[in-house]
């Protein structure tokens, strides 16, 4: 075995197979050759140790020992990173002498990190919002602005409020100078101005009613842009006339006339020339089927009738058929009369395609 102490050096004495000895694994002699071998071991190196001190009394090796508790033996690297005995700082109050590099820890300060900056700081999210940063709706002059200056790398710098409020003037005077110039110009818009506006294209109804230069001919037959009568929906009447010559109107056909455009009965008027009564009936056809007969009247069982009176007017026209085509015969029957000498009968049509 080996005694430890680190300082001292080992020098046994004759220990072993000493006169009278046997060692013997199965004899008690072994154990205690062996401790005596350890005592040794020990004496040995205390002795190494003290060197000429061995030979001192107790209490002047006593004063020795405790003087050698008092004196710190060079060790430090024992206690720094990596040594046989090195400190942990965790936990140790106070303050270091020099300043550290702290390490990257930004996450901590940021919204809802371990210890975020509070309002007198800019939080900002990675979207550029502010974050746990109170709302001033109106700014007043002394209040500071953060910006980058993009003429000096970008570093971030500060101004005020009242400096924004005089660039903005500066920059606001220039484009109100340059609108005033527009002021009261409408003359440059109107007819031979240098910017005369043309209303070609423009949408929406003018405020006032405009009059329109002479163009009839251009709707006239034959015209640029001639009209269809039947589209305008243009009202026209047809007139027929029965004479008694001076006596009262008899009874049967009276005459016909052929309708040269397509059109549509609205009503039909009867006049007489004193009171009385008359019925007239009206019978239509075409010409290749010329003359119409009572079979082809239109008025159904409501022909224009007078009855005691001097006139009549319908615009119901129950049954009747209304439609007359271009080149269509009209023939016009007396079914019955009594004291009327003369009557005539108006129909109100409108021209239809």
């Amino acid at each position: 075995m080996t005694a430890e102490f680190p300082d001292a050096i080992v020098s046994y004495r004759a220990k072993a197979n000493k006169s009278g000895v046997v060692y013997d694994a199965g004899k008690p002699t072994v154990g205690f050759a062996e401790d005596f071998e350890k005592l040794e071991e020990e004496v040995v190196a205390i002795e190494t140790v003290l060197g000429d001190k061995s030979k001192w009394n107790f209490d002047t090796i006593w004063q020795w020992l405790q003087s050698l508790a008092t004196t710190v033996i060079a060790h430090k690297t024992s206690h720094q990173n990596g040594g046989t005995d090195e400190i942990s700082v965790a936990g140790l109050s106070g303050e270091l002498a020099d300043n550290q590099p702290p390490k990257a820890h930004q996450a901590s300060h940021e919204h809802n990190g371990g210890d975020p900056l509070g309002n007198n700081f800019l939080n900002l999210q990675v979207d550029g919002q502010f974050i746990d940063v109170d709302y001033k709706e109106t700014p007043t002059t002394a209040d500071p602005f953060l910006l980058e200056d993009a003429n000096d790398a970008n570093i971030k710098k500060y101004t005020y409020w009242d400096d924004i409020r005089k660039t903005l003037k500066t920059y606001f005077d220039t484009l109100y100078t340059a609108v005033a110039t527009f002021n009261d110009h409408s003359a440059r818009h109107e007819n031979g101005g240098d910017d005369e506006i043309s209303v070609a294209g423009l949408s929406g109804a003018l405020a006032d009613a405009q009059t329109p230069t002479g163009h009839e001919a251009s709707h006239t037959a034959g015209g640029s842009d001639e009209l269809d009568g039947a589209k305008l929906e243009i009202e026209k009447a047809i007139a027929f006339f029965i004479d008694g010559g001076g006596s009262a109107i008899t009874t049967g056909i009276k005459g016909a006339i052929r309708i040269p455009f397509k059109c549509e009965i609205l009503s039909v008027s009867l006049l007489g020339d004193q009171s009385g009564s008359i019925v007239v009936n009206i019978w239509k056809d075409t010409l290749a089927n010329y003359p119409p007969t009572v079979g082809d009247k239109i008025t159904d069982t409501t022909p224009p009738t007078i009855t005691t009176d001097t006139d009549s007017e319908d615009a119901t026209l129950t049954s009747w058929t209304k439609a007359i085509a271009s080149g269509d015969v009209l023939m016009f029957n007396v079914d019955s009369v009594t004291d009327i000498e003369w009557a005539s009968l108006i129909i109100k049509v409108k021209l239809v395609e």
